[in-house]
């Protein structure tokens, strides 16, 4: 736990940890504003000659919106500089100080990914709750089991591609590839899971907030939730309990 902490305190020195807090703040906090609103904005900047017909804004659509917005900018940003903490790149001195004190990935990747699943779980949260707050705010009435459900369900489901992609990070040794190909895995899987027999067994239904909040209970399977536990299992696995993945480059 003392490397678990050094790490965080090594993110919040660099400013890392307080931009990725204010980026998500900002996106729970104005994602739903900017779908309220936005009828309103239609109207301003329209003609007197052309007439917008829309339906009213429920929550639903509210929560919509924010979780489009966390799939689409916030896992990226996230994911890449959550990447850059377990890849050296270029850095051969820091991996040969990695390979001479460490003797094992346990010891130079476990506490980095238990930190990384921290920030994870502090952005999602402030992300999260300011969005119901705004809601809350609007005056829409929302069930507290629901939300709470949805929150617990949201977590696991990004902690499962955070792992994900801390793996693809270490084993390519490239934090922008491995942060690329978790969001085209993520925007592949969004629309599958449009099929109603797709999204029954792929995890990206624990993404989206929208229909939780509204069904509760109803609209969560157990399938994705097992394969999400399975994920994080076989991701760890991967990196902890194999032959090393660090090599040091001695050509000259």
């Amino acid at each position: 736990m003392t490397l678990v902490w050094c790490e965080l305190k090594s993110l919040w020195r660099s400013r890392q940890l307080v931009l990725l807090l204010f980026f998500f703040f900002l996106l729970g906090y104005t994602a739903p504003m900017i779908a309220y609103y936005l009828p309103d904005l239609l109207k301003v900047l329209g003609t007197t000659n052309i007439t917008i017909m829309m339906r009213k804004i429920t929550s639903v659509d509210l929560l919509a919106s924010y979780d489009k917005n966390i799939m689409q900018l916030g896992f990226f940003f996230l994911s890449y500089v959550l990447a850059l903490r377990v890849t050296f790149n270029q850095q051969e001195s820091l991996k040969l100080a990695y390979l001479q004190r460490s003797k094992t990935n346990y010891r130079r990747y476990f506490y980095k990914i238990i930190a990384s699943l921290v920030v994870t779980w502090l952005c999602l949260t402030l992300s999260y709750f300011s969005c119901i707050y705004v809601l809350w705010a609007l005056d829409y009435h929302l069930v507290l089991s629901h939300i709470l459900l949805a929150y617990g369900v949201m977590l696991l489901g990004f902690s499962s591609l955070i792992c994900l992609t801390l793996v693809l990070a270490i084993y390519l040794d490239s934090a922008l590839i491995a942060a690329f190909l978790l969001q085209l895995l993520l925007l592949v899987g969004s629309v599958l899971s449009a099929s109603k027999i797709i999204s029954k067994w792929t995890p990206w239904s624990l993404l989206t907030t929208a229909k939780i909040v509204q069904q509760g209970t109803e609209a969560i399977k157990i399938t994705p939730i097992i394969i999400c536990f399975s994920l994080c299992f076989l991701t760890f696995a991967s990196v902890l309990f194999v032959k090393s993945v660090l090599k040091y480059n001695t050509e000259i």
